[in-house]
């Protein structure tokens, strides 16, 4: 390992006083994971954006895994803002009752128990980069106005695609492909947000035309409910009562819910039991939406 990695992972972990902590640097990124989580299908997604770091909850601690590939043409600035990030995952994990698992509602369906862990996750990496703006780090690169600009693209290609997939006749591989994207942008969401408390600003007219024409289509409904319940929420070096932490989980399901409406469907229980899922907005905003995605990409979309 480079003297200047070390330096780097020392000091980002302190900064979020984090002094004792398992690093593995590898270059079989998704193969060591995979074997730390036993999770064999385990890959990097993010649109297709390569994954720079994971932490992994092990019953001795967690354990942070550095793609070197990723990392090796990094500053070690850019090290140690990771080691950072990681380090508030480290710090949640710790803590052990402000993450997902064992937050199911006795009486929640599967689709009702999916978004709000969708919602969860988001709100980790919200907390983390909440912390991480509190002590002065660089907004991530993913919540610059391009990076944000390119993403909403993926997203509307991403829902476009789904809609004229022949494989969603199947209503389980079309939810699949809603919830990837929808889950994709909540996290894109939780890093546009978290400077917002501090000196940093976004305004979707920093946006490209589409840009702006995609953030209002998809975000801008939910937005102002986005901002109001995620700002209200302690960043990651603050613990959260259990209790508070379950209400907000229930409060996030009802907002992720809501933004999968603005995407244009809906889960619905069925009364026989099970639950189905719906495409709920017109032909006519599929249409645009079909526009918009021709005229970004030169694709012809059938």
């Amino acid at each position: 390992m480079p003297t200047e990695w070390a330096d780097a992972i020392a000091q980002g972990l302190a900064s979020m006083h984090v002094d004792n902590a398992r690093v593995v640097i590898t270059v079989n990124f998704v193969r060591t994971v995979a074997e730390l989580t036993e999770n064999a299908s385990y890959a990097t997604e993010r649109g297709g954006g390569a994954v720079a770091a994971k932490t992994v909850t092990r019953p001795g601690g967690s354990v942070v895994v550095l793609n070197y590939n990723e990392l090796a043409s990094r500053t070690s600035a850019d090290i140690q803002r990771v080691l950072a990030h990681e380090a508030g995952h480290i710090l949640i994990d710790a803590r052990g009752t402000e993450e997902t698992s064992g937050n199911r509602d006795s009486s929640e369906a599967d689709w009702q128990w999916w978004l709000k862990a969708l919602g969860a996750q988001a709100i980790v990496e919200l907390r983390i980069e909440r912390s991480l703006a509190d002590l002065g780090y660089p907004i991530a690169e993913s919540a610059v106005p391009t990076a944000v600009d390119h993403s909403l693209l993926v997203t509307n290609l991403e829902v476009v695609n789904a809609v004229i997939d022949p494989g969603s006749s199947d209503p389980r591989y079309f939810h699949d492909a809603i919830l990837t994207t929808l889950n994709q942008v909540t996290k894109l969401l939780a890093y546009v947000v978290a400077p917002l408390t501090g000196t940093a600003s976004f305004s979707p007219s920093q946006l490209s035309v589409d840009g702006q024409a995609n953030w209002a289509d998809y975000i801008a409904p939910t937005w102002p409910q986005r901002i109001a319940l995620w700002t209200s929420i302690p960043p990651a070096v603050e613990s959260i009562p259990i209790e508070t932490w379950r209400t907000i989980l229930r409060e996030s399901f009802r907002l992720e819910q809501a933004l999968m409406l603005d995407f244009g469907f809906a889960f619905e229980n069925a009364p026989e039991g099970g639950y189905g899922f719906y495409r709920r907005a017109g032909d006519d905003a599929f249409t645009e939406r079909i526009r918009r995605a021709r005229a970004q990409t030169g694709v012809e979309l059938d």
